[in-house]
């Protein structure tokens, strides 16, 4: 979505919202349409199959949703396309409605830097430490759901930043506080190899959000300094009403059961390290229900982090005890208390890596949306040369650096890419500098000039795969006429999903 896109959304809001105040008052209509089948919202055009999901979007944001929308008619207009915007309106309404029981979440971002040589590419770096963060925020729901959700946040943002546990009380009040820790720690490592590498960042994702509770996970990559960098997931469940944390006591009347259950899935899912590699829960790593869980929808994802049960070389273990083989122990009436979710909420289908492929694809577009407008472009890799356009390798290697560095893109696809560019740079040898650079006339992440935000962040993902180390993803909204869909490859490194591959045609 472009800038202009985004001002015009808020414009359209802002001008519904004052609809609203002033439809009493003789306002103009918000939506007209004329004999040849324009359709306009205060002066701005757009096309029907688009009308019902831009009402929504806008009237989810308003103070208060009227119980209808005028239309006007200008000059004859067929009866067959009036039921259709009539009918897109009402439906429109009502799913604003509909969404206002559960929860709004928006992704906020926190970037900073400190050194003189940030700019440079990673391995380049002798003098940087970097912020990266992308957290949840509930910008709409109770009072209470907002400050616990806040804390837990700001807790698990501060024990990435100064390396200590997530605790009640924080090691720094606010991120910017705990950024300045970050900072001074990385100034202990000055002179050292290690002194340009600090790092530090996060993407979050959206597992359950129904009208009783709100399941997130934040996932992050931590380097300062010592023989490894940290990975880790912070996940936890929130009631919708009171906020309150979810805990293993509020689920489970016998955790000692439970934690035998869990720990015979855990085995299975280990097998090969407790097989081949002559791991054994001991007096180093004993077994214990994680600290990181979450409710979706049927049952309890459960997320150990390296070192938290086994040891570090083992990476994180994720795993799904779906309600139907631990009824006999959970408190809460599992078939009532997880409602039905907006079909927009972000909530993905419950295989670890099906959530985990999510989180990598709709991560990535909302951090590189956000790359994007702080003006960072491939076209600032292109330099003048003899009357054509070349690449300026330096400054390539230094863009795709910061891509890689979103956690979200895998070494295959960053090499591809810039393979693809100097083939592209072949052609401009022959091409005018007045025209546009060849195979750079649209975006190569989003694949076309212009775009629809909600679909490359929001929109359900299938994908094939599951369960080994390489899947094939498809991710697809509306029908007919109105189908999009855009594929993706993807690889596991480490324990984590990163795209391999997006198929632009």
């Amino acid at each position: 979505m472009s800038i202009n896109a985004v001002v015009r959304l808020l414009l359209l809001a802002g001008l519904f919202w004052g609809y609203s105040c002033q439809q009493k008052q003789g306002a103009p209509a918000p939506i007209t349409v004329n004999q040849n089948g324009e359709i306009t919202l205060y002066g701005e055009k757009t096309a029907l199959e688009n009308l019902n999901l831009l009402l929504v979007d806008t009237l989810d944001k308003m103070p208060a949703i009227p119980d209808d929308l005028e239309i006007k008619y200008e000059g004859e207009v067929l009866m067959g396309m009036r039921a259709e915007i009539e009918s897109a309106v009402s439906e429109a309404v009502a799913e604003a409605k509909a969404l206002r029981k559960f929860a709004r979440i928006e992704i906020l971002q926190f970037r900073k830097e400190k050194g003189t040589d940030c700019d440079q590419a990673d391995e380049d770096r002798t003098n940087c430490a970097a912020i990266d963060f992308q957290y949840p925020v509930v910008q709409r729901g109770s009072d209470a759901l907002k400050n616990s959700v806040e804390q837990w946040v700001n807790r698990y943002l501060s024990s990435i930043l100064t390396g200590e546990a997530p605790k009640a009380s924080a090691p720094a009040s606010t991120l910017d506080a705990a950024a300045e820790l970050f900072f001074k720690r990385h100034e202990t490592y000055k002179g050292s190899a290690m002194y340009g590498a600090f790092a530090a960042d996060c993407g979050s994702d959206v597992l359950l959000n129904d009208s009783k509770y709100l399941t997130l996970a934040i996932s992050s990559y931590t380097f300062q300094g010592g023989a490894h960098g940290s990975t880790t997931t912070a996940m936890a469940t929130f009631d919708a009403q009171s906020g309150k944390q979810i805990r293993w006591d509020d689920l489970t009347s016998d955790k000692a059961a439970l934690a035998k259950i869990a720990e015979s899935e855990f085995r299975t899912k280990r097998a090969a390290d407790f097989r081949k590699n002559g791991f054994e829960f001991d007096g180093s790593y004993r077994f214990k229900l994680p600290d990181n869980f979450g409710l979706i929808k049927s049952g309890i994802y459960l997320h150990f982090n390296p070192e938290e049960v086994s040891p570090y070389a083992m990476g994180s273990t994720t795993y799904l005890l779906p309600f139907t083989g631990i009824d006999h122990l959970v408190k809460i009436d599992w078939r009532n208390a997880v409602a039905a979710e907006p079909a927009d909420s972000g909530a993905s289908q419950d295989d670890p890596d099906l959530i985990a492929i999510n989180d990598a694809i709709h991560g990535f577009y909302r951090w590189y949306d956000a790359f994007q407008k702080q003006d960072e472009s491939i076209a600032d890799c292109l330099r003048e040369k003899d009357r054509h356009l070349t690449l300026d390798l330096p400054k390539l290697k230094a863009y795709f650096s910061k891509i890689k560095a979103s956690g979200y893109i895998s070494d295959v696809l960053i090499n591809a890419e810039i393979a693809a560019l100097k083939e592209c740079e072949k052609h401009w040898k022959t091409q005018p500098l007045d025209e546009p650079p060849f195979c750079l006339d649209y975006d190569r992440f989003f694949c076309t000039q212009d775009w629809d935000l909600n679909f490359w962040t929001q929109a359900p993902i299938a994908a094939e795969g599951l369960g080994t180390t390489k899947a094939t993803a498809l991710m697809s909204s509306g029908e007919g006429d109105s189908l999009q869909e855009q594929k993706f490859e993807l690889q596991k490194e480490n324990g984590k999903w990163l795209i391999t591959k997006i198929y632009c045609e």
